[in-house]
């Protein structure tokens, strides 16, 4: 075999159907292919320089589909072995050689995307040195100290007209009750007044706007250069993803090939998600599919310290992750037998089937069970039958 696929000297007998990777429990060609990574991990030395808590490993039991004698070969048909890969980057490298490479290596510094990061880094250079130059700095404290001067100009003048009205109001009222005597020269001044005061504020105002005007026009042109660059930065941004994201062609059994924007169109976001196609099983099923390998069964592992946001313990098995692999692995699995849902099984068994031919499913359906998904994905009949009928194309459609 070659070299990254590792031989499995065993008479341990494999699965009849692969396993249904999002509740499975580990085959036990699995859990001794795994330990076989556990060893190249502690051996090896290719966790030093990880700054990770930990990281996902997976094995995917293998036969070659094909077998050509040569010296190196005893021309055996079928040899069992397996390959290995782990999540992301490990110590930042994707390129070690005991596992299989990535799906698409977007690593190669002079490649597209890292030549586009580099492009998008440069940007954000260019945002923080205008951000914390002398002249930006000085021009935008210049600007927000005459702010402020501006409003406690406009308050000191809004509490003196209400003080000259409150002493008005006082006088009027003092009027209406005989303790005081108002001419009619003196309350057309106290008209004057108000009027007066009213034009003074709104004179204020309009110088101080002119003034703040000029003020602003000094950190417009760099916040208008800021924002055209972080425009830019956001548009390099997401045509970088979508493009990455459709080098990502994803094989399976049957050879059929989907990049990963066709695959998450149908999904709720539409969009993948960071880091899709790069988690353990779509790796290997690549792999595998890639180079003429049968796939029997598979596993994946924890190794190290377990995150903040999850818990996962050293050494422990796990389900392929839905968020990401879901639709992905939907689509990678198609044309292998695969192990039905065991959690599907269970719920299947509460649905009767009335009957069943090649094209229609008439089902008798149990009081509470949603007809299709809900918004929280509880389980409903399209679901339990979209899982019972996963080897085909196409999705049931509910009548």
């Amino acid at each position: 075999m070659n070299k990254i696929v590792h031989h499995l000297n065993t008479d341990i007998q494999p699965p009849h159907q692969f396993t249904f990777p999002f509740c499975y429990e580990p085959h036990p060609l699995c859990r001794l292919a795994a330990a076989e990574v556990e060893h190249h991990i502690v051996e090896s030395g290719v966790w030093q320089g990880e700054t990770s808590c930990g990281k996902m490993f997976g094995v995917l039991v293998v036969r070659e589909e094909r077998r050509v004698k040569s010296e190196e070969s005893d021309g055996s048909e079928g040899a069992l072995g397996f390959i290995a890969a782990y999540s992301g980057l490990l110590a930042g490298r994707n390129d070690w050689a005991y596992f299989v490479p990535p799906v698409f290596d977007a690593q190669q510094p002079d490649g597209h995307f890292k030549v586009t990061e580099r492009s998008i880094s440069d940007i954000n250079r260019e945002i923080d040195c205008i951000r914390h130059s002398d002249e930006y700095k000085r021009v935008k404290a210049e600007e927000a100290a005459l702010r402020q001067k501006a409003a406690d100009r406009i308050a000191a003048m809004k509490q003196r007209i209400a003080s000259a009205k409150a002493e008005r109001d006082r006088r009027r009222s003092d009027a209406q009750t005989g303790l005081l005597q108002i001419s009619e020269a003196e309350a057309a001044a106290m008209t004057r007044e108000s009027q007066t005061l009213k034009a003074d504020l709104r004179r204020l105002k309009q110088r101080l706007d002119m003034e703040l005007s000029a003020a602003h026009a000094l950190t417009f042109q760099y916040d208008e250069r800021i924002a055209a660059l972080r425009q830019r930065r956001r548009s390099m941004s997401d045509e970088l993803q979508r493009w990455l994201f459709m080098q990502y062609r994803m094989l399976n059994a049957r050879g059929e090939e989907r990049n990963l924007i066709d695959i998450f169109s149908t999904t709720t976001h539409g969009i993948p998600p960071a880091g899709a196609g790069d988690c353990c099983a779509p790796k290997l099923l690549q792999y595998a599919y890639s180079h003429g390998l049968q796939p029997v069964c598979m596993a994946e592992f924890w190794w190290g310290e377990s995150p903040r946001q999850e818990i996962r313990h050293h050494l422990s098995y796990y389900p392929a992750c839905r968020s990401k692999c879901l639709p992905i692995l939907t689509h990678m699995l198609q044309g292998l037998d695969v192990e039905p849902n065991p959690l599907m099984a269970a719920a299947t068994e509460r649905l009767k089937i009335v009957y069943e031919d090649d094209a229609i499913c008439v089902v008798d359906k149990p009081a509470g069970m949603l007809s299709v998904p809900g918004k929280d994905n509880v389980e409903s009949v399209e679901s339990i039958m979209r899982q019972r009928w996963h080897q085909y194309d196409g999705n049931p459609i509910m009548v």
